[in-house]
């Protein structure tokens, strides 16, 4: 079984930053271990960037995951903002959104209008 290239990191303006460079089962199931342990003490809106810029593409146990995740109890305080400059990997994402509808998410190309986006919706 290959190890998971789940990374992630607080930025000092309160963004939490999700990176992967896959999304093979153990990466996803680790992502979903943090991101459920994280939603179950939210109280408040968060922002994330979940940087998905290394990905060709998303397996789709990895947008049942997210489709999973954003019906949570807690999803409505997650701001995300989706990094990604592949077209397919757009798809799959915008996908899981309307599958799911409701949520706070979009997605972008530019990091900087990504991270003016979250600190628009959630100011410090």
């Amino acid at each position: 079984m290959s190890d998971s290239t789940l990374n992630f990191y607080q930025r000092p303006d309160d963004i939490y930053v999700i990176e992967v460079q896959d999304t093979s089962s153990k990466t996803v199931r680790d992502w979903e271990a943090a991101m459920i342990a994280q939603q179950d003490t939210l109280t408040a809106p968060v922002k994330r960037i979940y940087d998905l810029r290394q990905l060709k593409g998303v397996s789709v146990f990895a947008v049942r995951t997210a489709v999973k995740l954003k019906s949570r109890h807690n999803a409505q305080f997650v701001y995300a903002a989706v990094l990604t400059n592949n077209r397919t990997v757009t798809h799959l994402v915008n996908t899981a959104m309307v599958i799911q509808p409701g949520g706070n998410f979009q997605v972008f190309t530019d990091e900087d209008e990504a991270i003016a986006w979250l600190h628009e919706k959630v100011p410090n």
